[in-house]
């Protein structure tokens, strides 16, 4: 599908400029339209330049004296400075690189050969095994070889340097004569771009002017693409990963695909593909609340990374270390509403900012459109599979959580806002919280705690929840005043104390006990929960005397002229002419988010105020932001606080997979390895009766949307195929080589 956009005269050489090359990839030129939205310029010449990489290796030679000499030997008369791209064909099948083991280094011993990637410098990948110190290369970027290492007389009498450059065939063992380029250089550098991600195999011969060899070097290096936190991106970086991204926002499925092939995704497939598998059943969530949500999420992430790359095939998925921010809100003795302030994300040039109606109102994620399940292609895959099935939408027919009954028909942020306050319990995770998950020697344990203690108040604090149910909690304190302002004592083991027992305690003990107002526990331990209460309400199977789903009932259907306090999802039994006075007791269990603060609470809090609060919770519309529920990978926040997570795993199976190497944390300590490595299948909804699909070992992982290539191969079950959570595990071990064809950049926290 790239055939009809090659430019003709591609493999010939060609002049580029002046000493400087044209970056491959241009920065792309956003211009505003009449209705304010950012739209890309030259999108077809973009593109050629695009797939035009994809298909060659570009070398860059710029030489230090008054000839070019170009891949055939003749001289061009061209003045210093000029520089020349000699482009020459990439084929696929030459992609794979032959044994690691194999590596080694012709040369005189003191002969090397530096490689760094331009505004970037040297890329550090020690940690990485296989590697073995062979230099790394980033596909499609300008990358500076020098040779180093001549004794200063030779150097001297350099006359010209013949560089040779090629991909190795992994079935020979040798460089692949096809993809051979012959450059050469009357100095020791050379600028070149590399192609696919593989092992290159780089010669080059010196001699002087008559001809007479002063040195030979030759060696490997390993083209890999580098993930980097965004901050670190250039300018031209970050345009060409979010101009990228935002393509799979602006295409349907249909228009994509024709224009990039089968591995473009849009973002309407990732969302209905996460809306089935998160609510599909009522009686199982398969992506969250078990052991499978890294492995699904990881794939997740794969996935988007693949269509990324069939937009522009320069571009990889960089990683948020939110912890960043963490540290900083810490550091201030502040509070989560402080993301904002402290984030440079929340901007136009990034991810934009929100408006007073929770709206992005600026960046290429202005007004972003919720997706209606109506409206989507009949030709998608995913529509076809789950047309017809229950709980994919809210009553107004939005992919959604179906107990968000939201109109709105834009995605909503309520950034650090549950109902009016700010979620000071979901605070940002900080260094400390991700030391604890690379601390963690046990893979089951780690699963189950790298949601919560990895990004959960991500999720929070950039969803929200908001709507009818902020003027409801106003007018629930203003009336229950008087019994929320006593206090509670807690004692050790979390006992309650009376105050008549507390004249009892010596004041020496008094340190092992805490004084709360009873507004204070109510406040973080239901209030900041209550998007927690409306999904198990729905899910009530879980937490309901009746032990029956679906105790929250939504209408069937509403049109978007009805406003949201008209269309309200209602309990069971409490409502109309379905009342039932105790019908609250049936459902009170499932506004608790555990069973030590159903406890806690029943012990502080009167039953008419308990009650009062069931009755408001199950008549009260609630508007959540889609980070918070189960169309998340909406908004282009989900799929920037999820690659950290892969970073702490990845760091972790990298722990002592180098001799004498190890990991720091900083001043925290040194990462530790697992040391049982066996999965675990668990799910919050799973019985002994009953088992919730998606988190065993043999789990589908994703099901057949495109993940990248060298994962896939690793694993045949055609174009992403049924792939299982166990197989993608290994697929994606860091220590083995080309098991991935992406690395992170560093493994430093200086921050922490």
């Amino acid at each position: 599908h790239f055939g009809s956009l090659m430019p003709a005269a591609m493999g010939q050489c060609r002049a580029e400029g002046e000493a400087e090359a044209t970056p491959l990839m241009p920065r792309s030129m956003a211009v505003a339209d009449a209705h304010g939205e950012r739209r890309r310029t030259s999108a077809v010449a973009y593109v050629t330049k695009t797939l035009a990489a994809l298909a060659t290796v570009a070398v860059v030679v710029v030489v230090g004296g008054d000839a070019l000499v170009n891949s055939k030997g003749s001289s061009n008369g061209a003045s210093t400075g000029r520089a020349w791209v000699v482009s020459i064909g990439a084929s696929l099948a030459a992609e794979r690189a032959h044994v690691a083991d194999s590596f080694s280094s012709t040369s005189s011993p003191v002969l090397a050969l530096q490689v760094q990637t331009e505004h970037y410098g040297q890329v550090r990948a020690d940690n990485y095994p296989w590697v073995k110190g062979r230099g790394v290369v980033e596909p499609m970027k300008t990358t500076l070889l020098q040779l180093e290492g001549m004794d200063s007389t030779a150097a001297a009498s350099a006359a010209l340097y013949t560089w040779s450059i090629g991909q190795y065939n992994n079935q020979t063992g040798e460089v692949n004569p096809q993809t051979m380029a012959t450059v050469t250089s009357t100095g020791s550098q050379l600028k070149y771009v590399f192609g696919l991600p593989s092992t290159y195999g780089v010669s080059v011969s010196v001699v002087d002017a008559a001809g007479v060899t002063l040195a030979v070097h030759s060696t490997e290096v390993l083209c890999r693409y580098v993930k980097r936190e965004l901050r670190s991106l250039t300018e031209d970086d970050r345009d060409a990963f979010l101009d990228a991204a935002v393509a799979l926002w602006d295409l349907d499925i249909d228009t994509g695909r024709e224009k990039y092939g089968d591995r473009f995704t849009t973002i309407s497939e990732f969302v209905l593909l996460h809306a089935f598998k998160s609510t599909g059943d009522v009686e199982c969530d398969q992506f969250h609340e078990g052991t499978g949500f890294m492995a699904h999420h990881f794939a997740l992430t794969v996935a988007f990374e693949s269509s990324l790359r069939a937009v522009n095939p320069a571009v990889t998925v960089p990683y948020w270390d939110f912890t960043i921010e963490g540290e900083a809100i810490d550091e201030a003795g502040g509070s989560p509403a402080m993301l904002g302030d402290v984030s440079p994300f929340f901007s136009d040039e990034w991810f934009g900012s929100t408006d007073e109606n929770n709206h992005i109102q600026d960046s290429r994620w202005a007004h972003t459109a919720v997706i209606v399940m109506a409206d989507l292609s009949n030709s998608s895959e995913k529509a076809k599979m789950v047309k017809d099935e229950k709980f994919m939408t809210n009553s107004y027919g939005i992919i959604t959580a179906p107990w968000n009954n939201n109109a709105d028909s834009e995605l909503a942020r309520s950034i650090s806002s549950v109902c009016g306050m700010e979620p000071t319990n979901k605070k940002i995770p900080t260094c400390s919280n991700h030391f604890s998950l690379l601390n963690e020697t046990d893979l089951g344990e780690f699963m189950l705690l790298l949601p919560g203690v990895g990004h959960g108040p991500m999720h929070v604090n950039t969803g929200g929840v908001y709507g009818e149910c902020e003027d409801s909690m106003a007018d629930f304190y203003v009336k229950w005043a008087d019994e929320l302002a006593l206090n509670v004592t807690i004692g050790p083991s979390n006992e309650l104390m009376s105050d008549e027992e507390m004249v009892l305690v010596d004041d020496a003990d008094m340190g092992d006990y805490t004084v709360y107002s009873k507004s204070e526990l109510f406040q973080e331990k239901i209030h900041l929960e209550y998007f927690h209460m409306y999904r198990m309400l729905w899910r009530s199977q879980t937490c309901a005397l009746d032990g029956q789903p679906l105790q929250l009932q939504c209408p069937d259907s509403c049109d978007f002229e009805t406003p949201s306090d008209e269309c309200t999802c209602t309990c069971a039994g409490m409502s109309g002419d379905d009342w039932d006075s105790d019908a609250w007791l049936n459902v009170q269990p499932c506004m608790y988010a555990s069973n030590t603060t159903q406890v806690l609470m029943e012990a502080i809090l009167s039953e008419d105020l308990r009650k009062d609060f069931v009755t408001q919770l199950c008549s009260t519309s609630v508007q959540e932001g889609q980070q918070l529920e189960s169309a998340s990978p909406l908004d282009i926040l989900f799929w920037m606080i999820h690659p950290v997570l892969d970073r702490i795993l990845t760091a972790k199976r990298l722990a002592g997979s180098v001799e004498g190497e190890v990991i720091e944390f900083n001043n925290y300590g040194q990462v530790t390895p697992f040391t049982n490595e066996t999965w675990t299948p668990y799910s919050f909804y799973s019985s002994d009766t009953y088992t919730c699909e998606g988190h065993a070992a043999s789990s589908p992982v994703l099901g057949n949307i495109p993940l990248l290539e060298w994962i896939e191969r690793q694993y045949p079950t055609g174009q992403g195929g049924d792939m299982t959570n166990i197989e993608f595990y290994h697929a994606t071990d860091p220590t083995r080589f080309e098991s991935v064809d992406y690395i992170y950049d560093h493994f430093n926290w200086e921050h922490c």
